[in-house]
């Protein structure tokens, strides 16, 4: 608390193009922006305004738009009005508070902000109706009031290390949140734009109050208006970075170990999941295809012809993801031309003292690359051509929080950190050189951004596809995230649901866990419950460590192998939907797997509710996640039309909870009611077949319309016109037992020529289908399972007309 100032009384304001400076009779100076229509920067500092640039927001000050605002000071206050969102201080403290423009309170200092050289301290209100989401990767349950949240990333290891309910920070830091006051339905963004550690106790020292502090750094924080979740996170994501549409194969099924130790077992492991028809993209390699564990190196006893595997699996239909780690063994004069050409480089941390800095990961002990430096991540990137020559079609990024240790990694050793005055970053950085304490947050960021800039380069044209474990803000437009080395128990199953949608509600829509659980050794049942919910993961990957039991699907009986195939052949026939949603996300910052919060934000019953997850917005599941149970409680959010059964067609009210029978081998999903859920033919990888049939599976009346993204799923052709996006609407035709059916399409790139398929669920049978004054083809099923109708081509433009004996609804229960 040494040298901090508080505001105090204002004692003079100098307008600004986008906002006002405020000179406070403490010191301080306060500055609010309207950088563009519903964000506003609030910043603080005592002495000069600070240089120091924001590593998290992708663009300077200069280049947003702003938007129009007025300023008054009424009674003793200074209130500036923008478009969307009022910021006032208050002329004796310089307390801040924001509301939206309804008048309803966003943000309230409870005392001014202290800030000074080391840190600074914020004391806001927590109102008894604000539930919170967000901070990146955590514990626990969804709505994070009541919790402290460190934002410094780390391995959480030794005590700690199942990612139990105790666990605070992990691989992720993240000091940003989304509130909801679900009393006036208000939602806005709260990003603390500081990379130094962080804290924010949400309610859980004093339960009416959140106090934000931090060890080192300026003070400016940002505002983000709503009213709904989906603008707080489109507008974040304008601001950090949107996720990058994924190339299609990573979004099938990683098959992963620590470890598939040689070419025989790789092999193996391929030929397992053809012989049990399980759908697979990817098998990725851990860390012992490396030469004792040396980075961009092969062990060529283990992986004798590794570049002619990769292509005899490539033509399989698998694609190999290697891991790598940011340690670099530390060996001069032995001829490893990683170590040598970083040293020759300058590449590599140092103390201030100009020795290297270096610490024990697995190749020993190992020398680490200074991310924060461009030309570091440069030359990162560029030693990535050894694997892309080599047939890899991906990297896998870990250990990079930095996890080190203190000696030999498996002999007792303890987990130890760089020093906090490590220099870090570049000498003429704006603000001076910063230093460890500073960046250890954006490390893995740093390491994600040169590996995706190097894979690049390196593959041109081609979308990268890289997996890290540590990032910060902004970290969804350099990689997929998973949650690192959790467990196999019923418990981290159970968690997996509110941790990867808080994921989500901080911008990162591409992610997963390791199905099964990493440590330990799961059991039949769990790994089959737990295999029906992640085979819908964003990121879909089944991993396990060392010393534990082989897990792959076949190794648990010939039930749970069946779970396992139902259950991804599922998610290989839902690809059109899932990477429909992967472009939402590139577009509009929207998560894949959501809460239900962030689509019902008026239902008061979904703010805390943990154990049920959307998958884009008409598709629901409400996995069984403890032990024994095959029943369970499902609550359907309060949606106009309802919602059906996938599986059997039943239509239930919104707003009401069911009891839904799920013995093993079932997972509950559900649909919006009035749903068009497009799917596509069964297959065993992505590049197998083509979009061909279509199925357009309609919900119940209609009244809705889905879109299709279609492009090469390659390449980045997408962003310059190689795409196109079919348009399909379904819609009652009044007074009439009838539904029309039409279709449109946009765009350059043209699709296969393929068959259109309309599968009805959840109405009665059908008298007639008719598409251009042509009579269609029926199967008639019941009124649950579906009736079938035969499109024809799916062409650019067409509409089809289908008339019913009675039309309905399915009866109100299951």
């Amino acid at each position: 608390m040494t040298d901090r100032v508080v505001p105090g009384e204002i004692r003079a304001v100098r307008p600004l193009e986008k906002g006002a400076e405020f000179a406070c009779q403490g010191g301080g100076t306060c500055s609010v922006l309207f950088l563009e229509a519903g964000i506003v920067r609030v910043a603080y500092w005592a002495g000069s305004a600070p240089e120091r640039r924001s590593f998290a927001v992708i663009r300077p000050e200069s280049e947003w738009a702003g938007c129009p605002f007025d300023m008054a000071r009424p009674g003793g206050r200074y209130v500036l009005r923008g478009s969307e969102l009022a910021v006032e201080l208050d002329g004796k403290s310089g307390a801040l508070s924001a509301f939206n423009l309804q008048g309803d309170l966003l943000h309230q200092d409870l005392e001014p902000p202290r800030f000074g050289s080391d840190g600074f301290r914020i004391v806001k209100s927590l109102a008894e109706d604000e539930h919170c989401y967000g901070f990146g990767q955590r514990t626990g349950q969804l709505d994070r009031r009541g919790r402290v949240h460190t934002n410094w990333t780390r391995d959480p290891v030794e005590a700690d290390r199942d990612q139990g309910p105790g666990a605070d920070n992990l691989y992720v830091a993240m000091p940003w949140y989304v509130s909801l006051r679900s009393s006036v339905s208000a939602a806005h963004g709260f990003f603390l734009d500081c990379t130094f550690r962080s804290s924010f106790d949400v309610g859980y020292t004093e339960p009416d109050k959140m106090t934000i502090e931090a060890d080192g750094g300026g003070l400016v924080y940002y505002l983000i208006a709503g009213p709904e979740p989906a603008d707080v996170l489109r507008r974040f994501a304008f601001m950090t970075g949107h996720a990058p549409l994924p190339p299609r194969w990573a979004l099938g099924f990683h098959q992963s170990r620590w470890s598939y130790e040689s070419q025989q077992v790789l092999d193996a492991v391929a030929e397992g999941m053809s012989l049990n028809d399980l759908p697979c993209d990817v098998i990725h390699l851990d860390i012992d295809y490396m030469r004792d564990y040396r980075v961009f190196t092969f062990d060529r006893d283990r992986f004798p012809d590794f570049r002619q595997q990769m292509v005899r699996l490539r033509d399989q239909g698998i694609r190999v993801v290697t891991i790598v780690d940011p340690g670099v063994k530390k060996e001069p004069d032995a001829g490893y031309g990683v170590y040598d050409d970083g040293l020759e480089k300058g590449v590599f941390l140092r103390h201030q003292d100009g020795t290297l800095f270096s610490a024990h990961v697995w190749p020993g002990e190992s020398v680490f690359p200074d991310f924060s430096r461009p030309d570091v991540r440069k030359w990162w990137g560029d030693w990535h051509r050894v694997l892309i020559d080599m047939g890899v079609s991906g990297i896998w990024n870990d250990m990079n929080e930095p996890a080190i240790t203190d000696g030999p990694i498996l002999e007792g050793s303890r987990h130890i950190e760089p020093p906090p005055g490590l220099p870090s970053g570049d000498p003429q950085e704006p603000g001076g050189q910063p230093q460890h304490q500073e960046v250890r947050n954006l490390y893995g960021l740093g390491m994600a951004q040169a590996t995706r800039a190097g894979l690049e380069r390196h593959q041109p044209g081609k979308r990268p596809f890289v997996l890290t474990r540590s990032g910060f803000a902004g970290i969804q437009s350099q990689a997929a995230v998973w949650m690192g080395d959790n467990t196999s128990c019923w418990e981290h199953l159970e968690m997996m649901l509110p941790q990867l949608a808080n994921m989500g509600m901080s911008g990162v829509p591409f992610v997963g866990v390791d199905i099964g659980g990493f440590f330990g050794n799961a059991t039949p049942e769990l790994y089959g419950r737990w295999f029906e919910i992640g085979s819908l993961l964003p990121f879909c990957r089944a991993h396990s460590a060392k010393g534990t039991r082989y897990a792959e699907p076949w190794s648990f009986g010939e039930e749970v192998l069946a779970t396992v195939r139902r259950h991804l052949q599922l998610r290989y026939q839902l690809l059109p939907y899932i990477y429909t949603l992967f472009a939402e996300a590139e577009q509009t910052g929207a998560p894949v797997w959501r809460p239900l919060v962030y689509q019902y934000p008026t239902d008061n019953r979904v703010v805390a509710l943990s154990d049920q997850i959307l998958i884009g917005p008409d598709l629901m599941a409400a996995p069984v996640v403890r032990p024994g149970v095959v029943a369970r409680a499902v609550y359907l959010p309060d949606s106009p039309d309802g919602w059906f059964n996938f599986w059997t067609g039943h239509h239930h009210a919104g707003g009401q909870d069911i009891l839904q029978d799920c013995p093993p081998g079932h997972l509950p999903l559900w649909v919006r009611g009035g749903a068009v859920l497009p799917m596509g033919p069964p297959m065993l990888n992505t590049g197998e077949k083509p979009l061909d049939p279509l199925t357009l599976v309609v919900f119940g009346r209609g009244g809705s319309s889905c879109a299709i993204h279609e492009d090469d799923g390659a390449t980045l052709g997408y962003r310059d016109g190689g795409s196109c996006t079919s348009c399909y609407f379904v819609e009652p035709e009044d007074g009439q037992d009838a539904l029309t059916i039409s279709a449109s399409r946009t765009g350059k790139w043209k699709p296969v020529s393929r068959q259109a398929r309309l599968e009805l669920r959840g109405l009665p049978g059908i008298a007639s289908a008719t598409r251009d004054g042509t009579d269609l083809p029926v199967r008639q099923a019941s009124a649950h399972s579906g009736s079938f109708v035969l499109l024809g081509d799916d062409e650019e433009r067409w509409t089809a007309r289908i008339e019913f004996d009675s039309i309905g609804e399915g009866p109100e229960n299951d």
